[in-house]
Order: C-alpha cells, then structure tokens, then sequence
C-alpha cells in the first residue's frame, strides 16, 4: 500500500503526518501552497480539500479528505491507536473527544483565528471597525466559551492519561 498526502503547512493535515509516523507507515509527503487552495487542478479531491490522501492499492487509487475521516480509516487498517483495545468506560471518552475536536473546540479556535486575521488585514483608516466587532465577539462569546472548554479539557486530563483513558489514541491526535 502507499500512501500519498497532500498537505497544507500549519494545517489540521500535520495531525495526519504525526499518526503515519506513530505507526512507522510510509509515506509521500505533497505539500501545497495556502494561495492554490481551491484552485488546485492537479489535487486529488474534487474540492481541493487538505488533507487529502490517496491510498495506492494492487493499481487502485482511493481518495479521502477530511481530518478526522481520514483517521478513522487509517485506525481501521492500523488499530493501534483506534478504539478496538479499549475497555470499561474508555470508548466513549475516545468517541466523545475525538468527535468534540472537530465539532465544537476547533471551530471557537478558527473563529478567534478568523477575526484576528480580518482586524489585521483591514486597512488603517477603518481597522478600528474588525477590531471593535472582535473584541465584542471575544468579550461576549470566544474567550468565555474557550475558558470553559480548556477547564473541561484540564479537569478530564488531571484524572486520565490521555483522552480516552489509559492509551494513546486518534482522539489524543485529534486534540
């Protein structure tokens, strides 16, 4: 089997490098460039998605996107850091956080990185405007929200190993 990644820097697909090289897999490293994206005719994915892999089979090539996708497949080929050797309460602590990383920590993180970015990229007559609405959206909203969930997070991991229990997993990648 051989695996090709097709890899943003500073991206979630860094999570998709350190599971291949925790399992010792080979693999082809394609870096892309942040100002393609979406434009990219020569990526694998219809929609230019990263990380994007493509495994190579016995001369099939299948394609998949999506982080935490692209996971669950590599921990059913290789389960070592899937959930198959869990046990007792241990599985759905891995369910949960690996699925609360994508749907409810990484979208407050992307929107804080968001308005930073729209705030520092706004020309210098009319900054003071994404400057005003961040602060307003990170007062009333993000920094609670963010406060909240890393309580959460250092409460779970001051009586756990790693996030689902005892075992280095997917979920630990994830988050």
């Amino acid at each position: 089997m051989q695996i090709r990644l097709f890899h943003l820097k500073n991206s979630r697909s860094q999570r998709i490098i350190w599971f291949l090289e925790e399992l010792g897999l080979g693999y082809k490293l394609i870096i892309k460039d942040h100002s393609v994206i979406g434009e990219d005719k020569n990526s694998p994915h219809q929609l230019s998605k990263f990380p994007t892999i493509e495994i190579i089979e016995q001369g099939k090539t299948s394609v998949l996107a999506e982080t935490s996708a692209i996971l669950d497949y590599l921990s059913h080929l290789h389960p070592q850091l899937g959930p198959n050797s869990l046990s007792n309460q241990q599985p759905l602590n891995f369910y949960y956080w690996k699925n609360y990383c994508e749907a409810t920590f990484i979208p407050d993180l992307v929107l804080k990185q968001i308005f930073h970015q729209i705030a520092q990229r706004t020309p210098f007559p009319i900054r003071f405007i994404p400057k005003f609405l961040k602060y307003g959206f990170d007062q009333g909203y993000l920094n609670q929200s963010l406060q909240r969930q890393m309580k959460m997070i250092d409460e779970h991991l001051e009586q756990h190993a790693w996030f689902a229990g005892d075992q280095f997993t997917i979920a630990d990648i994830l988050m």
